[in-house]
């Protein structure tokens, strides 16, 4: 799976911005914690299905005349079905600023986005056992991830089926669908490509059946349709900064002002709020994009 851990590696090199809605912000700062969504809950209503929809392919083209094509599909779709009861949390984050997509997908015509360097993004991502991951959109790439993915799980099961003709496969069914499920909260559809999204990922959880789980992080909250699972974490990390601010940092510097009719009273509430929480910020921007109202 070489492809899939050489992109595991790839840090980020510029600023990422975590849009959200007003209600969002204030509750960030208050709570000093970001929300990581399970991915099936998110906006995309395509999310983790995408890789499911590539793996089916696969299977079609590339195993159709191997010799354990029956087995090796039920071994493979069974990853698919698994993944229904298995969790991934993320995070999102974009590397473009003031985005008029972005603004509407995440806080509507009021939204605030918080800007992160990347080191002290990193920093939180392993403070709280998790991953800092670039989403992938070009198709070949993506077809690249999965199809390792396959030819490797492939390849274990014609050894072990050599050795043991009964083996049991629901060892080897799990391990294919956690890799799976990693590689499928990073692929996402190529009409979303724009958005340069990166991801904090938490590791596969499997909330009902494994007893290690970190259900003191897990809160539920209330979505449009559903209750919607997510992961508490946590931002205040020791960024070992060496000036004498003594307000708190919670690993962003800039905080920018979604697009709104109105001039001054955004960015004065913002700065009050802030000095209020004894929160550190670099600035606060108005984002450039142009409003437009009702006709």
């Amino acid at each position: 799976m070489e492809t899939l851990n050489a992109h595991l590696g790839i840090s980020p090199e510029t600023n990422l911005h975590h849009y959200t809605s007003i209600k969002g912000f204030l509750g960030i700062i208050e709570s000093r914690q970001l929300w990581a969504t399970d991915l099936q809950y998110m906006n995309d209503t395509k999310e983790l299905i995408y890789a499911g929809d590539l793996l089916n392919e696969i299977i079609i083209e590339n195993y159709k005349s191997h010799e354990n094509y029956f087995e090796l599909s039920e071994l493979f779709k069974g990853g698919i079905y698994n993944s229904q009861y298995a969790s991934v949390f993320g995070i999102s984050f974009s590397e473009a600023r003031d985005l008029l997509s972005q603004w509407r997908g995440y806080g509507g015509d009021a939204g605030m986005a918080l800007c992160f360097q990347p080191s002290k993004l990193k920093a939180i991502a392993e403070a709280n056992q998790m991953q800092l991951v670039k989403c992938v959109y070009d198709r070949d790439t993506q077809i690249k991830i999965v199809s390792e993915i396959c030819d490797h799980y492939a390849e274990i099961y014609t050894e072990m089926r050599k050795e043991n003709p009964k083996f049991d496969r629901s060892n080897l069914s799990e391990m294919f669908f956690r890799d799976l499920q990693l590689a499928g909260a990073i692929i996402k559809h190529p009409t979303f490509k724009d958005e340069n999204e990166w991801r904090m990922i938490s590791q596969v959880f499997d909330i009902v059946y494994e007893m290690n789980q970190p259900l003191d992080r897990m809160g539920f909250r209330e979505g449009r349709s559903t209750i919607i699972p997510y992961l508490n974490t946590s931002l205040e990390v020791d960024f070992k900064d060496n000036d004498r601010d003594r307000r708190l940092d919670l690993g962003f510097h800039d905080v920018l002002i979604g697009p709104t009719g109105v001039a001054e009273l955004p960015w004065r509430a913002v700065m009050n709020f802030l000095h209020t929480k004894n929160v550190r910020y670099s600035q606060i921007t108005p984002s450039g994009v142009p409003l437009r109202g009702a006709i």
